[in-house]
């Protein structure tokens, strides 16, 4: 396990936020007359929080497929109790106008901090979000199988670049999503894989890292698992 960490944003308009305001765009006649969202998260909300000592990048994507949550931001962060600091907490006090109005009305803001288990580079123009739910008692097993095994046959299909893998420390909603209960627990593992290209999914390499004996023994034992595909919207400077 490394040093660093990882805060790990999904965002959500819902029916008080309009698509096009929450993406950040009004049209007229079909014409784009004023970028709302994207102007305050691109350019406002996250720079912000790069001001934060121990914040080192940030990049932001949006899903391709049709699943929800539909936005993600990634914050690369130096440990994660930076997460905790007071810089980072005041920045919830400091916002905006336009801050404070848009958050309560989105239909989801969940900000989760991971520590990390591997490190790499942000951001791959491509990424592929995979979240497990493992129990206590399958954690020594499901780490071999990913670091010996999954990522190095993921490795192998065209396109992959890299992976960051991390494990839950703590989950807030900042906005009117669902709260974690025990029936509807945040999933504990999360892997960031970044590719070159769109449609690895489709690829018969990615279809068989998912058969090997090792796999099928593993996606059988854990409680749940997800997998989102998005693509890089901006990275944040």
């Amino acid at each position: 396990m490394t040093d660093r960490g990882l805060l790990f944003v999904f965002g959500e308009p819902g029916p008080d936020v309009s698509e096009a305001e929450f993406n950040g765009i009004l049209y007229i006649s079909s014409w784009i007359l004023y970028s709302f969202y994207t102007d305050w998260y691109d350019n406002e909300h996250a720079p912000a929080r790069l001001t934060v000592p121990g914040f080192t990048n940030a990049a932001r994507y949006k899903a391709t497929d049709a699943e929800k949550p539909s936005w993600v931001a990634i914050y690369e962060i130096a440990s994660p109790s930076i997460a905790y600091s007071e810089p980072y907490k005041a920045l919830s006090s400091q916002g905006s106008e336009r801050e404070q109005n848009l958050i309560p009305r989105l239909a989801l803001l969940n900000r989760r901090t991971r520590p990390g288990l591997s490190t790499s580079d942000l951001p791959g123009k491509y990424l592929f979000v995979v979240t497990f739910l493992v129990q206590p008692e399958l954690d020594e097993e499901f780490n071999a199988w990913y670091e010996e095994e999954h990522i190095p046959d993921l490795s192998k299909v065209p396109g992959w670049q890299r992976a960051r893998r991390y494990k839950l420390d703590s989950s807030v909603e900042l906005a009117r999503g669902p709260a974690a209960t025990p029936d509807n627990p945040v999933h504990n593992y999360l892997t960031l894989h970044e590719w070159d290209r769109d449609g690895y999914v489709t690829f018969p390499e990615f279809t068989a890292t998912l058969v090997t004996p090792w796999s099928a023994k593993m996606l059988q034992a854990v409680k749940a698992f997800s997998g989102r595909p998005f693509v890089l919207h901006k990275n944040i400077k």
